[in-house]
């Protein structure tokens, strides 16, 4: 699902998004963020900023429901996931996908590909070719 158009980087060991931001050289609002949830209904992957916050009313509203939850490191790993391997390509088990309006006004961003050691930078807008993608302000 990736373009052809990537760049890739090979850095050291990384797991938070402030992390792969230094390893990479980009700004930390550069690196996308990419966060397993669950709702009592569905499972749902919420792409933001490496610098922003989950803001949970936003994401509430959008998927109708009063709760919701991360997925634990367990969780993770029953789908071959763990903390700082998850990407917008490997959540495709995902129900939703959603996607802060504000990496779009980034000129590019970075993320990892499913490993601790490589990242690629891509094009935001090819995040909208994700199945069940919902656009809207999932972060403060």
């Amino acid at each position: 699902m990736l373009s052809n158009r990537v760049v890739s980087y090979t850095h050291r060991k990384v797991i938070s998004c402030e992390q792969a931001a230094q390893a990479r050289n980009i700004q930390l609002h550069q690196e996308l963020k990419s966060i397993v949830m669950r709702s009592n209904l569905h499972t749902f992957a919420v792409h933001i900023r490496g610098s922003d916050k989950i803001n949970s009313k936003h994401v509430k509203s959008t998927i109708n429901s009063k709760s919701l939850r991360f997925l634990n490191a367990e969780e993770l790993a029953t789908y071959q996931l763990y903390p700082g391997t998850v990407n917008p390509w490997n959540t495709q088990f995902c129900d939703y996908h959603l996607l802060c309006e504000k990496i779009f006004k980034n000129g590019f961003m970075a993320t990892n590909n499913g490993t601790f050691t490589q990242g690629i930078k891509l094009d935001p807008n090819e995040l909208r070719m994700l199945k069940n993608v919902k656009i809207g302000v999932f972060s403060c």
